[in-house]
């Protein structure tokens, strides 16, 4: 081990080498602490065993004494469903429930599991919020949500002063002014952002789709909302150049051009997935950049899983999201309801998100089927894939990746985050390496290396 770390020291020749060290061994002193308590399978330290009718209890109880690994031969039990709670050493458990099953007196043994509240935000308008319940949201936030993952708006900017959004973004850049304050001069960019992500579960306001992640903001409009092309190509460029996981546009025009196409494929390239609403003409004309190759197109539903009237459709569309929101308004702090496939785009680029805070490793095209091929029906027909449902989207992940939930911090993405992950982070230190980013902050430091530790497996 020692050896380890003088490598470490070596390849990052900084002063801050001895300081990195430090914090991780007293990190990893954390997470076996965390580990002895099988927090990692969520579990607690106790098996629930169930012996049959007629069986004297107290004899199992002093039969379960005998049983080595049993830490606590009794810590609770339920006599009208013949059950005693016990408590063993989280390492042993597997060995003890084999065992007591293979008793002739008991009918079943099994761990004692962790559950969890679900997840229903305190914001004073989320029961206005029809679409997150619908497309089933509220089950994947009981798993994941959306810690280190960040989302390009390419849209008319941010008003990041809003409550809901303060805090809730990195920094972007302003194509359609030539600067770099994407401050929101209109209302769209502002809609979109908080569709996404606004600040959730603090007691005012709505909820986001993804709670955790964070915005980038990249201005192509002004408050108009007109505006060339050019700026929604150099956006898709610019965010994928700058670490994004996620790039939602929500515009767009009839006429295809190739470097529209061509920029979409260098961020998909780049492993970002690309996100775009598919226009409220309610025509099957298909509407760009949404119809491009490599690009989900996404058309919007009513709160009767019908296609919203001027929800456009067809072969081209990829699946569909709810059409009507709640979200931020710009400008001051208040909210609006606003409708449109703008806001259904947005909220498939939270789900996106979602998917890959839990599953950081996965590819565009398996999150691509994960969305796509686990909708529910809608539409009659009229768009492809039906209508988006999240909590069976992670299920889908859940099949790909079986030996785990591939946190952030599997650099190597072997189920594990260990060792030769902490190398290699190391190895980025203050590099804008993307594998290492876990964060998107364009910079690997601290607070990545934070985020590895604490997704310890050893």
């Amino acid at each position: 081990m020692n050896r380890f770390f003088t490598s470490i020291s070596r390849q990052l020749r900084k002063p801050a080498a001895a300081l990195l060290v430090a914090i991780f061994v007293g990190s990893v002193g954390y997470v076996s602490i965390h580990s002895s308590f099988g927090l990692n399978d969520e579990a607690t330290e106790n098996i629930i065993v169930r012996y049959k009718a007629g069986v004297n209890g107290q004899a199992v109880v002093n039969d379960i004494a005998a049983t080595p690994g049993v830490k606590v031969p009794q810590a609770g039990e339920i006599p009208a469903l013949n059950m005693k709670i016990v408590g063993v050493a989280s390492s042993e458990r597997d060995q003890i429930i084999a065992k007591l099953e293979a008793d002739p007196n008991i009918m079943y043994a099994e761990p004692d599991y962790i559950h969890h509240n679900n997840a229903t935000p305190n914001d004073t308008l989320y029961s206005q919020q029809w679409q997150w319940p619908k497309i089933k949201m509220d089950t994947a936030w009981d798993k994941t949500k959306g810690v280190g993952v960040v989302v390009a708006v390419i849209d008319s900017g941010l008003n990041m002063t809003h409550p809901d959004l303060v805090g809730k973004f990195v920094p972007g850049t302003d194509l359609y002014d030539k600067d770099n304050d994407p401050t929101d001069e209109g209302e769209h960019g502002t809609w979109v952002g908080g569709t996404i992500a606004a600040a959730t579960n603090n007691g005012e306001g709505v909820a986001g789709g993804c709670w955790d992640c964070k915005i980038m903001p990249i201005k192509n409009q002004g408050a108009g909302g007109s505006f060339p092309s050019s700026y929604s190509i150099e956006g898709v460029q610019w965010a994928a150049d700058h670490g994004v996981d996620v790039i939602n546009i929500s515009s767009g025009g009839s006429d295809p051009q190739q470097s529209f196409q061509d920029a979409i494929n260098y961020a998909v390239s780049k492993g970002v997935i690309v996100i775009a609403s598919a226009g409220n003409d309610g025509s099957d004309a298909k509407m760009y950049p949404a119809a491009y190759d490599n690009v989900i197109a996404v058309a919007g539903t009513d709160k009767n899983d019908l296609r919203a009237a001027n929800s456009n459709y067809g072969s081209w569309t990829d699946l569909a999201a709810p059409y009507t929101v709640t979200t931020t308004q710009n400008p001051g702090t208040s909210y609006s309801n606003v409708s449109g496939t703008s806001f259904s785009a947005p909220i498939v680029s939270a789900a996106a998100a979602i998917l890959i805070s839990a599953y950081p490793n996965a590819t565009v095209q398996q999150l691509t089927d994960a969305l796509t091929k686990t909708t529910d029906p809608c539409c009659n027909n009229q768009v492809p894939n039906g209508r988006l449902n999240v909590s069976k989207a992670l299920d889908y992940m859940a099949t790909l990746y079986p030996g785990g939930d591939n946190k952030p911090g599997d650099l190597d993405a072997n189920g594990k985050v260990n060792l030769t992950d902490l190398s290699k982070l190391l190895s980025a230190w203050n590099t804008s390496d993307p594998t290492a980013d876990l964060n998107k902050s364009g910079k690997v430091d601290l607070t990545d290396l934070s985020m590895l530790l604490s997704n310890w497996t050893g």
